[in-house]
């Protein structure tokens, strides 16, 4: 069942029209069972809120080109997810944000997670068909259906898919150029392949740097060499196109500022940055892969096995490197976080896609099957037991469902497992539809409990809310003595004003136009900030083991 270097088989050929509008199909509908969940949440993810704070700037400011966040440019990132988000954000729910009517302000809120998010959750699923394409032209049609419905079901695609952040976009355009690069390395070098990813590289550049080459380009460098032999201009074309495309922005910043010293902290992870994870962290690529782990697996070992013994075909060789190059490269830098691994799901859905053709089209002993049904079973119990106990509680300490629920969801979710396996136990296809129906329920059931737990709020909100019935016309600042550093920018959001960082509340120039405000942290174990010379504490705020303070200085007389 593996593909070879040319085209795909006769029968794929004559399914490549359904196929395609399978795929179309099933990505739709994963939008559309999504969707209804993208507003319920607030403004509680660090990487979506620096997103969404520079397309709210970006709105009071007008500067597009290099847009600014608290104030200052915001250059240590592309703009492309910001641009995004602000293009969809409407002039309505922008002005009903700074509503002198309470209840306006929080619809516009509920619109504002709406307008940013269905984009981000659009480009999740034209990703999705993206790797329908990279399947396809690995090995075939089939191939591509299965891995798509494997990335769409897996918790990476159901909990990052849905947010605005530079990492969606990276995704979204990775998984194109992987697609193209596919059709390029194992096909035939044509220029509409090369053309598309070109452009699709330079989107990814735009979206969040260098390390879209490493993704794509890097790993596909030992199959794209032998085809560049003969067919060379193309693949230079493409290069050129993204390096320039995908590169203006850079140059253009670079010649109207001094950046240099901020993208090599950027490029290298070091430096001010927060370092995270340790040697190990990637291998969250194995629980970001669930339901599908066993079936990640075994397709990873079967292939890994197969090119130690040189019995791998050169298309299967693609999506291996397209996993296994990125992990290692990225593990000698220090910052290491999960979601960075996120435009890695296409290659890894198709290797799933391979062992759970092993597992169910294969008549090899030993192929343990049931575990992939276990696995999926073990899910839908595990969620609604934990949230029924001190585990996962709500704002109010009570758990995130009654016993109850949680006996009824057990019951539902396990009876559709169950139903599922005893008519379609030896195929894949029994699993994949079963995996579908539970984990967009478990997506309903896990937000509906999440959105009103601690970690689910923005942490700053009700401070801002605080500061809003207040002062609804301050400038905002954020006293931090031992440096600088950006608030956390839900207040910002929640504000829909900048929040600029100062040395010293005391040497600000007073106004005689606007109050001004400023808020302090205090951690644990610290001692209490006082107000400086002239201003007054009005309002505190406890979050974890930390609190925020506000002071306000009143406007003066004239």
């Amino acid at each position: 069942m593996d593909a070879t270097d040319g085209a795909d088989a006769p029968s794929d050929n004559q399914r490549s029209a359904s196929a395609t509008a399978a795929a179309i199909a099933i990505a739709v509908a994963f939008f559309a069972a999504i969707a209804p969940t993208l507003a319920w949440m607030e403004f509680s993810s660090t990487m979506e809120n620096l997103v969404v704070a520079t397309a709210l700037e970006i709105h009071r400011t007008g500067h597009w080109l290099i847009p600014e966040l608290e104030g200052e440019a915001r250059v240590a990132k592309p703009p492309l997810a910001a641009w995004i988000a602000a293009a969809t954000i409407r002039p309505s729910t922008f002005r009903d944000l700074d509503s002198p009517d309470a209840t306006m302000r929080t619809s516009a809120y509920y619109r504002l997670a709406w307008d940013v998010r269905w984009p981000a959750l659009a480009s999740s699923c034209l990703m999705l068909i993206a790797i329908f394409d990279f399947g396809r032209n690995v090995a075939g049609a089939k191939y591509g259906l299965i891995a798509m419905v494997v990335a769409a079901t897996s918790i990476y695609f159901l909990r990052f898919g849905r947010q605005m952040t530079t990492d969606v976009q990276l995704a979204l355009w990775v998984s194109v150029a992987d697609a193209a690069i596919a059709r390029l390395a194992l096909r035939r070098v044509t220029w509409a392949a090369s053309i598309v990813a070109g452009l699709a590289l330079a989107l990814a550049l735009m979206s969040k740097g260098p390390v879209a080459l490493l993704m794509a380009v890097a790993p596909a460098l030992p199959l794209l060499w032998r085809r560049a032999v003969t067919r060379w201009l193309p693949l230079i074309a493409a290069m050129f196109l993204a390096i320039v495309a995908g590169g203006a922005w850079y140059a253009l910043v670079a010649a109207r500022m001094n950046v240099w010293s901020r993208w090599a902290v950027e490029l290298s992870r070091s430096g001010t940055l927060n370092h995270a994870g340790n040697a190990l962290s990637y291998a969250s690529i194995l629980p970001y892969m669930l339901p599908w782990t066993p079936g990640f697996l075994l397709g990873l070992a079967w292939t890994i096995v197969e090119a130690k013994r040189r019995a791998v075909s050169r298309a299967w060789l693609l999506p291996l490197l397209l996993v296994i190059v990125p992990v290692v490269v990225m593990n000698f830098f220090p910052d290491r976080k999960e979601r960075y691994l996120l435009p890695l799901l296409g290659p890894a859905a198709l290797l799933t896609a391979r062992g759970l053709s092993e597992m169910f089209d294969s008549d090899r002993p030993g192929v343990p099957r049931w575990l992939q049904w276990a696995t999926l079973l073990v899910i839908a119990v595990a969620l609604p037991v934990a949230g029924a106990t001190k585990w996962l509680v709500l704002l109010d300490e009570r758990p995130w469902y009654s016993i109850p629920l949680a006996i009824v969801l057990v019951l539902c979710l396990g009876s559709t497992i169950a139903a599922a396996w005893v008519a379609t136990r030896q195929s894949a296809t029994g699993i994949l539809i079963a995996a579908s129906i539970v984990m967009l329920l478990l997506t309903y059931v896990f937000f509906l409990a999440y959105r009103d737990s601690l970690a689910g709020r923005s942490d700053l909100r009700p401070l801002a809310e605080v500061i809003r019935e207040r002062y609804p016309s301050a400038e905002m600042y954020y006293w931090r003595p031992e440096g600088k550093k950006r608030a956390s920018v839900d207040l910002s959001i929640y504000l829909n004003r900048s929040t600029v960082w100062t040395a010293d509340p005391a040497a600000l120039p007073p106004t005689s136009s606007r109050p001004q405000v400023y808020i302090a942290l205090q951690h644990r174990g610290e001692a209490e900030p006082q107000p400086r010379r002239g201003w007054t504490r009005f309002a505190s705020l406890t979050r974890d083991e930390d609190r925020w303070f506000a002071f306000v200085r009143e406007r003066t007389s004239q």
